[in-house]
């Protein structure tokens, strides 16, 4: 299921399985990545690469420029032009709403990655997993090694910034609960994961050491409390743990 503020990232396989991801813009208009992976034994391969084709997975990403407040339908087609195969999916996209609602402080969803780098600068071209100037790879599957830490992308906007500095007094706390009980907590009341902002949008970044944890299912509850206009708002979404 695809939420109100979530556009998608797709995998095609066998149970169709859905992920979402966003990232925005500008008033009234909204950048959506749309992220497609292929698990390649459903594509063709000649002999010498075969058995090496048929182990990984093909990855791919295209960012639309929308309309806030619009529904959309994406109807994805593609083809193997080895086997000449085709395979399709539909699937809603509801941008985020207007940044012109600005007496609510609200949240993208949250992207995970085990890949996050930040670029020194955002490059001049489109590129793939390329948010401005943070390169990230978007977890499918959102399963994850405690060997390496867990990244968290969102975009907030319609914040307040404080008269005196120009910029934006937050305090965030990154919760990972199991079951129902909060496990690990993080909280930043320095802005340390703050990695942009301007005056109509902010991007959070932050690593979370994920060594203590069992493997199993837990859930990642992101809370941001804007001290300027004294307004909070929640978000979550669910990972897991690989085993050792």
């Amino acid at each position: 299921m695809v939420q109100s503020l979530q556009p998608p990232v797709l995998e095609i396989g066998e149970d169709g399985q859905e992920a979402p991801s966003i990232a925005v813009l500008s008033d009234g208009q909204a950048l959506v990545p749309v992220t497609v992976e292929i698990r390649n034994r459903f594509l063709s391969f000649g002999p010498d690469r075969l058995m090496r084709g048929l182990e990984g997975r093909a990855t791919y990403q295209k960012v639309l420029l929308l309309d806030s407040g619009t529904r959309y339908k994406l109807d994805l087609i593609m083809k193997d032009l080895s086997s000449n195969n085709i395979g399709a999916v539909k699937h809603g996209i509801i941008p985020p709403p207007s940044m012109r609602e600005r007496e609510k402080l609200s949240s993208s969803s949250i992207l995970l990655s085990n890949h996050m780098q930040e670029l020194p600068e955002a490059p001049n071209q489109d590129q793939m997993f390329v948010l401005g100037d943070v390169k990230i790879r978007p977890s499918i599957d959102k399963s994850f090694s405690k060997k390496l830490p867990l990244g968290v992308y969102l975009h907030l906007y319609n914040f307040g910034m404080d008269q005196s500095s120009n910029t934006p007094q937050m305090q965030v706390a990154y919760r990972i609960s199991r079951d129902g009980e909060v496990i690990g907590e993080a909280t930043d009341s320095r802005g340390e994961s703050i990695q942009f902002f301007s005056d109509r949008r902010m991007v959070l970044l932050k690593r979370l050491n994920l060594r203590s944890l069992k493997p199993g299912k837990y859930r990642l509850e992101v809370e941001v409390w804007d001290q300027v206009k004294d307004i909070r708002t929640r978000v979550q979404d669910n990972f897991q743990v690989q085993g050792s």
